[in-house]
């Protein structure tokens, strides 16, 4: 697979039974910036999924 734009960083994400790990990644393999976060796993699979689009945020912001 391409990447689209292939200088353009990429985040990354893991999800865990206890976190969430993100980071952000440079063309490189550089990694710019990092993020983690308990897993809300108690709480649904929708705070799930709202704990890594905000983990996702946490890396991409300025």
């Amino acid at each position: 697979m391409t990447a689209p734009h292939p200088d353009a960083p990429v985040i990354g994400l893991d999800l865990g039974g206890t976190k969430i790990a993100a980071a952000l990644v440079g063309p490189e393999g550089t990694v710019l910036a990092r993020h983690t976060r308990p897993t809300p796993a108690t709480r649904g699979a929708g705070a799930v999924l709202d704990a890594l689009t905000e983990a996702a945020r946490e890396v991409w912001a300025p």
